[in-house]
């Protein structure tokens, strides 16, 4: 029915604006490892009922971003050393990736063109696959 998908679009933004402000709080440390997550605290500090709340702890659960505790609801994940060496190792495959595609992809004169100090890698490649061919 016409007013049903509205009403979805809406919970939908939501939960989409709960997960965003959740995401960015723990990725800026405002909220660290550990930190209990109260479900009404949060909707009522977000202005929204618990259920955006609780579908967006739901997803950064399984983002690994929060843990369900028992019977105490949930808590920014913690993250131990074995997980911070994985996503290193992650960040050189990609980052190997990315300079071999660079490599495989500019040209010799775009090669021995100084790099852009504040660009990174990723930055350039993305705003390469940005530009028309």
């Amino acid at each position: 029915m016409p007013g049903e998908s509205g009403g979805d679009e809406q919970s939908s933004t939501m939960v989409d604006g709960v997960y965003s402000s959740l995401l960015l709080a723990i990725v800026e440390a405002r909220l660290s490892a550990g930190t209990p997550l109260s479900q009404n605290k949060l909707a009522a500090r977000m202005g929204v009922s618990r259920t955006p709340v609780r579908e967006a702890l739901l997803r950064l659960e399984r983002d690994g971003l929060v843990q369900r505790l028992p019977e105490a609801g949930f808590a920014v994940a913690t993250i131990t050393i074995d997980e911070v060496n994985e996503a290193c190792d992650l960040l050189h495959v990609l980052d190997t990736y990315v300079y071999q595609r660079a490599a495989d992809t500019l040209s010799t004169a775009e090669l021995d063109e100084p790099p852009e100090l504040a660009a990174s890698p990723v930055d350039i490649a993305d705003s390469r696959d940005a530009e028309p061919r």
